[in-house]
C-alpha cells in the first residue's frame, strides 16, 4: 500500500491488517464497509494492537484462502469461483465510495467458502492519492485470473491470450474478461451473468461510462435494465466524493435499441452533448456522446 506500512497477521483463519501509520486510515470508507450490501467483501472491524490501529476481518469458519482451495476444486466449482471473483470486483468498481486500489487481490488473501464457492475479498480502508493505483490493481487481478483460466478447461478468445503473452492486460477490464468467458464457454455458469438482464454478450447491451475530469476515476459498467446513479448508497452506481451530485441524480434504462438516460430532477442537472436534460424525460444516449452528470464529464461507450 502506497506510503503505508501494513503488517498482515492471521487469527484463526481470520486476517488482520495492522497499519504502521493510523493517519492513512479512511473513516469514510470504513463506514461504507459497515453498510456494504454485496457479499464479496469480508466484514471489517477496527481494533487496537500494541498501540497501533488494527483492521480485523471476519471471513467465517468455512472460508479458506483461494490459493488453498483452487488445487482441490473440480472444473465446475472452479468456473463458479472465477465467476464470483469477477462479480465481487465489479461490485467494488461500481461503488463510488470505494477505491479498487484498496482491494487485496493476492490469492492467499482472497477467501473462498469450500461448500458454496462464495468469495470474500479484504478491503483496506486507507486514503489514496494516486489515480493510477486502481488500474494497477485491476491489471494485477486480471493477470492472475487469466493465468488460472489458461491452466483450466475454460476457453478465452485468442486476443486475450495475445494480451497476456505481451503483458498488455491494461487494454481491457474485468467486465471484458467476464464477457469473453460468457462468449467462449456456452452453457456454463457464465451464461447466468450474475447481473439483471440476460444479454451480457450481445452487442449494444452494455453501457460503459468513464469519468474524464474527476479527481477520482469513476467507472460504471451498466448491464442492468435499470441503473440509477447518485450520491446515496442506495443507488446502483454511487458517486460519493462530489457534493454537486444529487442523492438520486439520473436513471439509465436499457431499450431494444440501446440505452436511454433520464434526469431525476437533480439540482445540478444531467447533460448530453452540452444540452441539459428536461427532468423525468428519457433521452437516447449513444456511443461517443458527451455525458455530464453535474460537473463530471463521462466518456460513453455502448458495446
Amino acid at each position: 500500500m502506497e506510503n503505508c506500512e501494513i503488517e498482515i497477521m492471521n487469527c484463526d483463519n481470520n486476517p488482520a491488517y495492522v497499519l504502521g501509520d493510523a493517519t492513512h486510515f479512511s473513516l469514510t470508507e470504513y463506514k461504507v464497509l459497515q453498510s456494504f450490501n454485496g457479499e464479496g467483501l469480508a466484514k471489517c472491524f477496527r481494533m487496537s494492537y500494541n498501540g497501533k490501529l488494527e483492521l480485523f476481518y471476519s471471513v467465517g469458519g468455512t472460508f479458506r484462502p483461494l490459493s488453498h482451495i483452487l488445487p482441490l476444486s473440480a472444473e465446475k466449482d472452479f468456473a463458479e469461483i472465477i465467476k464470483n471473483l469477477l462479480i465481487a470486483v465489479l461490485e467494488v468498481k461500481n461503488n463510488g465510495f470505494l477505491n479498487l486500489a484498496n482491494l487485496d487481490v493476492s490469492l492467499e488473501h482472497i477467501y473462498v467458502d469450500r461448500e458454496t464457492r462464495r468469495v470474500k475479498f479484504v478491503y483496506i480502508p486507507i486514503n489514496r492519492n494516486s489515480l493510477i493505483d486502481a488500474r494497477i490493481v485491476e491489471d494485477s487481478f486480471l493477470s492472475e485470473m487469466i493465468e488460472l483460466i489458461c491452466n483450466s478447461s475454460l476457453r478465452l478468445s485468442d486476443e486475450i491470450y495475445m494480451y497476456a503473452d505481451n503483458n498488455e492486460i491494461g487494454t481491457f477490464t474485468v467486465q471484458d474478461l467476464y464477457t469473453n468467458l460468457a462468449k467462449n464457454n456456452p452453457n456454463s455458469v457464465f451464461d447466468e451473468s450474475g447481473f439483471q438482464g440476460n444479454g451480457i454478450e450481445e452487442a449494444g447491451r452494455r453501457l460503459l461510462l468513464t469519468s474524464m475530469n474527476s479527481p477520482v476515476i469513476v467507472e460504471f459498467d451498466i448491464l442492468k435494465d435499470k441503473y440509477a446513479i447518485g450520491k446515496s448508497e442506495n443507488n446502483d452506481g454511487v458517486i460519493g466524493h462530489d457534493n454537486l451530485i444529487s442523492r438520486k441524480h439520473c436513471l439509465f434504462e436499457r431499450t431494444v435499441n440501446g440505452f436511454t438516460v433520464k434526469d431525476l430532477n437533480s439540482t445540478n442537472g444531467t447533460f448530453i452533448n452540452g444540452k441539459r436534460l428536461t427532468p423525468d424525460a428519457s433521452v437516447e444516449i449513444k456511443n461517443d456522446d458527451s455525458l455530464r452528470i453535474a460537473d463530471i464529464v463521462f466518456k460513453v461507450e455502448v458495446r
